[in-house]
């Protein structure tokens, strides 16, 4: 006999702020792997190289507020393949940090300004 598993169910509370954990078990909840299924299929390939493999959703607003993370307006996310989506993390934690940073090409630039706020 299959075991149904738990739904699992996160309070958002005005002012909170989530560390990574907190991040991981959001995901895990039937909204949001609800929502992440229909705005990948509705967009259907990566926003960045336009590959239609592997997608996943990108908070444009990257920051810890519970609110800010858990708000699921369309408008907030972009799709990217997970090669894109690694690379814009990437390129965004050197971007912001003061010692050697990558220094993007100017028009590369631009796009990493709208996919990350």
């Amino acid at each position: 006999m299959a075991r149904k598993k738990k739904e699992i169910i996160i309070e958002v509370k005005p002012g909170d702020v989530w560390d990574s954990a907190q991040k991981s078990l959001f995901r895990k909840t039937q909204a949001w792997i609800t929502f992440r299924n229909k705005v990948v299929k509705e967009r259907n390939c990566c926003e960045l190289c336009g590959y239609n493999k592997r997608l996943t959703l990108h908070h444009i607003y990257m920051n810890d507020s519970a609110e800010s993370y858990s708000n699921l307006s369309e408008e907030r996310f972009k799709v990217l393949c997970s090669g894109c989506h690694k690379f814009i993390h990437r390129v965004h934690k050197s971007y912001t940090r003061k010692t050697n940073p990558i220094k993007p090409d100017p028009r590369f630039e631009i796009i990493l300004n709208e996919l990350v706020n």
